[in-house]
Parts: structure tokens; C-alpha cells; sequence
């Protein structure tokens, strides 16, 4: 697990999608369940259009982090119905050390209604009651296979269907108290997410995953992460209401994530979807220089350029 502090890129994903509104509460369930039908509306739409931005290898790098990130980006993999995600999601699942991210990866591969997920439910479930380990994501697990027992010609969201063997064990379990939690869940993430095969299918989430394992924390003594978001919101408030940054670098919502010793020069993360580039790098002294980068690690190599100067 990496930590937000200890990563610039995990960091300026948390930034941007758990921090704001601290949606990961209501991803454990029943906080989404008892909202109104309103604010349930409003939360799903939002949901949806953020889910469908993000990028898979953003998706990927949240995953390495802590259970704020994970189970978020479990939802946002749902919500944008990228089962291709299936196999490191269930991987994930079967390790059995995430705690409450585990609900996420039991939402997510309910929601998919493909074989390979399903039957990963069944083995988590057969898993827990043999080493008597039965946390809420038990009871989860169960009440997904259940909700996909509901025919034995399990739809996928894509139109395509499987046929869910018999498992005379598992249908003996008696329904948990969540199974009508997933059904509700199951239903607000078809009514609200992506239903169409999208066209970056063919992107390797595990490929991806193990080198995000470890911290990548460039910088030095000249500069490095901040790690307090009054500090960080500080930075974003100068840099977004200068008069001389761009309507589009505003649109692309900068968000600092690091910044030299005095904070003059600083290193920002921008929402992909915005089109206006990744990364942006700061330097203020009798007014404002900045420069937009596709990559982080042109971005890195600038901010220690600057910060030296």
C-alpha cells in the first residue's frame, strides 16, 4: 500500500477524486442507501461523468493506495464499466488485506455479471468461512453471488451471458442482511454508469499495477511534496486566481502537490479530461512563469530545473 505523502502522482489523484466530498463513505453502502432520492441523483450524476473521465492508468495508481483511493477507484471502475479490470480487481479481492476497499472489489465485480467474477466471489466467500475470517466483505460477497444466482443465465452489461453453475454450498448460505443493499447498488451503478463497450478495452490494469507497488518520489533538497492540504490549497488558490493563467489551465482545475522551500516554484496535477495537458509547473517572482507537460516526468525534471535557479 502507498500512501498519498508519499507519492506524487497517488497524491494528485486523491486530490482530485477522494478528497472532494470524501465520497468514499457513502461507497461502503448504506450512506448512499439511506440519501435522498434526490441527492442520490445528483451524487450518481456526478459520479458518472467523473468515473468516465478518469484515466485506466489513474485508476491503477489509486488502486496501490490506501482504502480511501481503492475503494474509490472500485466505484469509478463500475461506474464506467471497465471489466477488463476484472482480473486485478479479483486478485485484489482474494488477497484479503484491504478491509473496507474489499467492498468496492465486491461491488464492481458483482456489477460486471461475468463468470471469471463471479466465481472469484465464491472462492472469497469459501475462503472466509475456512479461516473463519468474516468481515463485512463477506457478507457482501455473499449476497453478490446470490444477486447473480437470481438466473442461472447471468446477463453481462455488455449483452453477452453465462451460465452461473450450481454450487450447493453457496446456495445454502442463508441471505445476508445486504443482499438488498447490492441489489439497490447494483441498480444505482446501472442507472447512472457507462454502458457501452469503450474503445480502451485493451488496456493491461495488472501489467500496470506491480511497478505502482512502489513510491516514486522525485525532488530532493530543493523540493518536494507538501504535505498539508491547507498548504496545497493555499498554492492552488494563488496559482488559479492570477491574472495572467489561462481560462483553460482554470478549467483543468490545477492542484498542487509540491513546491520548493519558500513555495515559489510549485508542481500542479490537472484533470486529463480538461485537455489542456497533465502536469503544470509554476515559479512566481515579480509575477508568473509556467509551463503545461504531458508527462511527469518532463514535469519533474523542470521543477527541479527552476527550483535550483
Amino acid at each position: 500500500m502507498v500512501m498519498p505523502n508519499d507519492d506524487l502522482q497517488l497524491l494528485a489523484l486523491t486530490r482530485r477524486y477522494v478528497i472532494p466530498g470524501r465520497p468514499y463513505m457513502k461507497f461502503q453502502g448504506w450512506n448512499l442507501r439511506q440519501m435522498s432520492d434526490v441527492a442520490q441523483s445528483e451524487f450518481g450524476e456526478r459520479l458518472g461523468k467523473t468515473a468516465q473521465d478518469v484515466e485506466d492508468e489513474g485508476l491503477a495508481r489509486l488502486l496501490s493506495g490506501d482504502w480511501r483511493a481503492k475503494i474509490t477507484a472500485s466505484w469509478m471502475i463500475a461506474m464506467s464499466s471497465r471489466d477488463w479490470f476484472e482480473g486485478l480487481l479479483g486478485r485484489l479481492l482474494l488477497n484479503g488485506r484491504d478491509g473496507r476497499a474489499a467492498l468496492g472489489y465486491v461491488l464492481a465485480l458483482t456489477s460486471f455479471g461475468r463468470a471469471q467474477g463471479v466465481q472469484c466471489l465464491r472462492d472469497y466467500v469459501r475462503r472466509g468461512a475456512e479461516s473463519n475470517e468474516r468481515g463485512a466483505s463477506y457478507e457482501w460477497a455473499i449476497a453478490g453471488w446470490k444477486y447473480r444466482q437470481n438466473s442461472r443465465t447471468t446477463p453481462s452489461r455488455e449483452g453477452s451471458s453465462f451460465i452461473l453453475p450450481e454450487d450447493g454450498w453457496m446456495d445454502s448460505l442463508p441471505s445476508p442482511p445486504e443482499a438488498e443493499l447490492i441489489s439497490f447498488l447494483c441498480g444505482f451503478v446501472d442507472r447512472f454508469g457507462e454502458k457501452s463497450v469503450r474503445a480502451d478495452s485493451r488496456f493491461d490494469p495488472q501489467e500496470t499495477f506491480a511497478p505502482l507497488s512502489e513510491c516514486s518520489m522525485p525532488g530532493g533538497e530543493t523540493w518536494g511534496i507538501v504535505p498539508d492540504e491547507g498548504a496545497r490549497m493555499e498554492l492552488d488558490r494563488r496559482f488559479t486566481s492570477h491574472p495572467g493563467v489561462t481560462r483553460e489551465l482554470r478549467a483543468a482545475v490545477p492542484l498542487a502537490v509540491a513546491a520548493d522551500g519558500d513555495f515559489c516554484t510549485a508542481l500542479y496535477g490537472l484533470n486529463p479530461a480538461a485537455g489542456a495537458g497533465r502536469w503544470v509547473v509554476s515559479k512566481f517572482g515579480g509575477g508568473i512563469m509556467f509551463e503545461v507537460f504531458a508527462g511527469f516526468d518532463s514535469a519533474v525534471a523542470r521543477m527541479s530545473e527552476l527550483s535550483h535557479g
